[in-house]
């Protein structure tokens, strides 16, 4: 058995995994990997020289409490189902972590299939949603709204000013660059998904969702005010409309994106921090590993974080670094403390 990077001609077998485990139609996958995938940031598992499971990890510029991050999302973590509870997954994530962090990044995200399962692994939730769900009402919506199937009929540069203009609002976000907003636009619509369009001179709002049995998903919902958004959703052609919009951690949201911290020091050298010092203590069970960080604001407004054997003022997992340094914990949690809450705004799921 070994763990390596996929190679071109392990494509048709990952598509077959990609099938089995998401079942993706192939006109989406073709073009995932058609535009998508970069083999040298994918890791495979070979039982001889068959590949039995694999994950992807895909190049993103994030932005934590406002500072940016270079970092990698991984997708398309699937296992063949008799390959499975081998602990295959576990191994390939380990690998995958080890290899990010010694390209320097500091953190790594993915949406999961369920969240107890990546927490075994030191992910934890940063990003959180509320559903909501109306009966369009046609003759509401104010203006025009554009329907668009195909990648001709998009205005891509107006809807990517919107959505820059949209995640400036949130501590946390990802941005799309080097061509990354059309990949997203093109994977919808191979998919047979469709993007709502507020037709103005400069485009301010947009929605993006499937359709099945007459009922709308939307699953990015880009809008300057929630309460700007029902003249754009009552313009969907569905007899419901079913959608998500971003939200705190308040008890009655649900879990959506998550991160993984993979160099502690990095992160909270560029983090927000409520207090002027104080000493961390961060176990990482998976990996292995203990810190005890001091860590201290200075004039530049960076802080300055070097090991210690003071004694703590807070333990963390390192699960738990994830969502204190990104200010998703709920309101009165001891975190609040140490770090502010913040704001998050993550569409991303593949």
């Amino acid at each position: 058995m070994s763990i390596r990077p996929l190679s071109r001609t392990d494509e048709a077998r990952a598509k077959k995994i990609w099938k089995i485990c998401f079942g993706d139609s192939d006109a989406f996958i073709e073009e995932y990997f058609n535009g998508i995938v970069r083999y040298e940031n994918t890791l495979g598992y070979y039982e001889g020289r068959e590949l039995i499971a694999d994950l992807f990890m895909l190049k993103f510029q994030a932005k934590i409490a406002g500072a940016d991050f270079e970092t990698k999302f991984l997708a398309g973590c699937a296992t063949m189902p008799e390959a499975r509870k081998r602990g295959l997954m576990r191994e390939l994530v380990r690998n995958a972590m080890l290899d990010m962090r010694r390209h320097g990044l500091a953190v790594t995200y993915l949406h999961p299939f369920l969240h107890d399962f990546y927490r075994r692994f030191g992910y934890e939730t940063v990003a959180y949603v509320k559903k909501g769900r109306i009966i369009p009402r046609p003759g509401l919506e104010n203006g025009r709204t554009l329907i668009c199937s195909r990648m001709d009929q998009i205005p891509v540069h107006g809807m990517e000013a919107a959505y820059c203009s949209y995640i400036e609002h949130y501590d946390n976000a990802f941005h799309r660059t080097g061509g990354r907003f059309s990949q997203w636009l093109r994977l919808l619509l191979a998919d047979g998904g469709y993007a709502a369009v507020s037709e103005t001179e400069e485009i301010a709002s947009y929605a993006l969702y499937y359709m099945e049995d007459g009922t709308a998903d939307v699953f990015e919902l880009v809008c300057p005010e929630e309460k700007d958004s029902g003249p754009l959703l009552n313009s969907i052609p569905a007899r419901t409309v079913n959608y998500i919009i971003p939200s705190v951690n308040d008890g009655d949201s649900e879990e959506f994106t998550m991160m993984r911290i993979l160099n502690p020091v990095s992160l909270l050298e560029k983090v927000p921090v409520c207090k002027e010092r104080f000493i961390l203590e961060i176990e990482d069970d998976f990996l292995g590993e203990h810190y005890n960080l001091k860590i201290e604001k200075t004039v530049g407004g960076e802080n300055k974080v070097e090991e210690t054997d003071g004694k703590a003022d807070l333990s963390l997992s390192i699960g738990g670094l994830a969502r204190a340094a990104a200010g998703a914990f709920p309101a009165g949690d001891k975190c609040g403390e140490y770090f502010p809450r913040q704001t998050a705004c993550f569409f991303e799921t593949y």
